[in-house]
């Protein structure tokens, strides 16, 4: 039996709030809770698959990379663009790490 070997790299998981950007600037905010589910490529990439919700049934609405402050610096211009910078939502508390179920800070 093969598994599930790209699942088993996935050791982060988090909620986040995405706003509707466009819609926000016209002073109407809309947002989606986003269950992420990351995998850390590399020491300055994570790849992560993102859920409407923590559910079994939840519906997979997306795919995120993440990368360095450094690594989206070296990008030119019109690559930025595709991107955003997720320190407003870390700063904002909009970002939040659940413990796992049965996790426990006593050893």
């Amino acid at each position: 039996m093969q598994g599930y070997k790209p699942f088993e790299s996935i050791h982060d998981f988090l909620t986040a709030v995405h706003i509707y950007v466009d819609e926000a600037k016209q002073g109407n905010t809309r947002y989606v809770e986003a269950a992420h589910y990351c995998a850390h490529v590399r020491k300055d990439l994570r790849q992560c698959l993102i859920y409407d919700s923590h559910e079994p049934n939840a519906k997979l609405i997306g795919v995120e990379y993440m990368v360095s402050k450094e690594v989206y610096n070296s990008f030119d211009p019109e690559e930025q663009k595709l991107w955003h910078s997720h320190e407003f939502a870390i700063k904002s508390g909009m970002l939040i790490l659940p413990k796992p179920a049965g996790y426990t800070d006593e050893e």
